[in-house]
């Protein structure tokens, strides 16, 4: 069975799962979800792993 507390389409939790708004820096700006195994780029920006993995392999094209 899936994981209710990821979205197929995302690397980050669904913010809906959450009683309280997460804080602004615990948003993937790729995904709009809540981090989930996140990771800094270069430049101290901070996003899911699999956000950020599928946008670099989309740039290669």
């Amino acid at each position: 069975m899936a994981d209710p507390d990821v979205s197929t389409q995302s690397g980050g939790y669904d913010v809906e799962l959450f009683v309280d708004p997460p804080d602004y820096d615990l948003i993937c700006t790729i995904c709009q979800g809540v981090l989930r195994c996140p990771v800094r780029s270069a430049c101290h920006h901070i996003f899911c792993k699999k956000c950020i993995l599928q946008w670099l392999k989309r740039q290669e094209t």
